[in-house]
């Protein structure tokens, strides 16, 4: 029973150190965290002109690994909400509809690794949840369906 209860530690401690991230992986997700706070980079300013208020966006690190195996940008993925949000209250006619809605219920944007579905987004507490892989197709017109329904 002791050999067993060891095995299983070690086990584990060994699975939660595959998941840790190297210092490459770090620096990406530094780097991508730099480029969703950059107002000349993302769509975080143009938001900011468009609805009138600050949308920050949380890239977990699990999108690391995968993103960087794929060779694709999490943080281009994880601004898609920004981008079509903002663009939403860019149309003069749509802006008095949705922005309250974006007001009242997406404080933030969450961005993280989907296991199971190419894409998957919901609303709860003040955030929308993004769980999305690299390779997403149709990324914006997806969110812009989500939002247009769920609101």
């Amino acid at each position: 029973m002791k050999y067993f209860l060891i095995l299983t530690i070690v086990t584990l401690g060994f699975s939660f150190e595959s998941q840790a991230l190297s210092i490459k992986e770090k620096k990406q997700l530094k780097a991508w965290n730099q480029y969703m706070d950059d107002p000349s980079q993302s769509y975080g300013k143009w938001f900011k002109d468009k609805c009138g208020y600050d949308l920050p966006v949380v890239i977990d690190e699990g999108l690391v690994k995968p993103f960087m195996a794929a060779n694709t940008s999490a943080a281009a993925y994880c601004d898609s909400p920004r981008s079509v949000m903002q663009a939403m209250c860019g149309d003069k006619d749509m802006k008095e509809i949705v922005l309250p809605e974006f007001q009242k219920k997406i404080k933030k944007v969450v961005c993280k690794m989907s296991t199971d579905k190419e894409l998957t987004l919901k609303i709860e507490k003040g955030a929308l949840t993004m769980m999305v892989k690299p390779g997403t197709s149709n990324l914006d017109k997806k969110v812009k369906d989500f939002l247009e329904n769920n609101l």
